[in-house]
């Protein structure tokens, strides 16, 4: 992409975010909704500065960080490993890829109640659901990858006489890296966002739970507060991994 046209991007971005704030501040000063319901920019903003300055905070983001951390190492883990193994075989590809698929479609926030009876209310089994929800894109990313790596270099590198694991390092994650980090990138957002889910469906702690207890105790002021260190975590990691894929595009270019 030209300098020019990222530039361009950057201030669309800029201008949709500038609007949104002139909008809530016009509605605030107008009190056109009960605060109740949509509280004030300047209560919002009192509250988060709370928030962000309060020691149980660190406890609450690292509860949350370290769980969708876990999940998300382990979802690597699995994804990558079943991707490749799928990838071996035409076979396997044409009988596994399209379950792996299908059962990617399924709301996958159905299968909590089970991790929490399997698992009880802790963080295992919000780790469980956000591993589940990361597993299938990097899977299926994997496989597309290690099938898009051209033939004449797979061929080549066993006619030099090339291992498994050779041919694994040496031309298979080379070749189909830059669509895994697509992949990682894609799960991200899924991994993160079941873990909130769970922890506001049933937790006792972690970012989630205080935005669930600050809703039901009608503290929306705090709540959007909570909401808002919550989207400023998930833009920045979305923000490294989508520069990590930039540079790497350009590297392999």
């Amino acid at each position: 992409m030209a300098k020019s046209d990222r530039l361009a991007t950057r201030l669309v971005q800029a201008g949709f975010f500038i609007t949104l704030l002139a909008a809530w501040t016009i509605e605030s000063a107008l009190h056109l909704i009960n605060p109740i319901l949509f509280p004030r920019i300047g209560d919002v903003a009192t509250n988060f500065l709370t928030v962000i300055t309060t020691a149980a905070t660190l406890t609450d983001i690292w509860t949350t960080m370290s769980t969708f951390g876990t999940a998300y190492i382990i979802a690597i883990v699995l994804g990558i490993t079943v991707g490749y193994i799928v990838s071996t075989s035409r076979l396997f590809t044409k009988t596994y890829e399209p379950m792996l698929a299908a059962f990617y479609t399924v709301p996958l926030l159905i299968f909590f109640p089970t991790f929490i009876l399997f698992f009880g209310t802790g963080v295992k089994s919000k780790m469980a659901l956000g591993c589940l929800a990361a597993f299938f894109p990097i899977a299926l990313n994997t496989i597309a990858g290690f099938n898009s790596v051209d033939l004449n270099l797979r061929t080549a590198a066993m006619s030099f006489g090339a291992s498994r694991l050779q041919m694994l390092r040496r031309v298979l994650l080379p070749g189909a890296f830059p669509i895994i980090l697509t992949g990682l990138r894609v799960a991200f957002i899924p991994c993160f966002a079941s873990v909130l889910a769970g922890e506001i469906i049933a937790s006792d702690s972690g970012l989630g739970h205080q935005i669930s207890q600050n809703a039901q105790m009608m503290e929306t002021a705090r709540m959007f507060a909570y909401v808002i260190l919550v989207i400023i975590i998930a833009a920045a990691f979305n923000l490294l991994l989508s520069t990590w894929e930039t540079r790497r595009g350009r590297a392999t270019a």
